[in-house]
């Protein structure tokens, strides 16, 4: 016997199509259904853990 009528997983789907949810804009109701990670703006992935600092010369760790 389950537990719901429908299953805990499609609750946010379900919200979005029945309720008070409905009487949203269907540009706010798009950007509620986004599942797309947002893109960093200022952050570049250098490639390497380490980088040798020009003022020590010794290695660093790379952030």
């Amino acid at each position: 016997m389950p537990l719901h009528k429908v299953p805990p997983k499609l609750w946010d789907a379900m919200k979005l199509k029945k309720g008070i949810y409905t009487r949203l804009p269907q540009h706010y109701l798009r950007s509620l259904q986004d599942t797309t990670p947002p893109v960093p703006v200022h952050w570049k992935p250098l490639g390497v853990k380490y980088r040798i600092n020009p003022k020590h010369g010794y290695r660093e760790r790379v952030q």
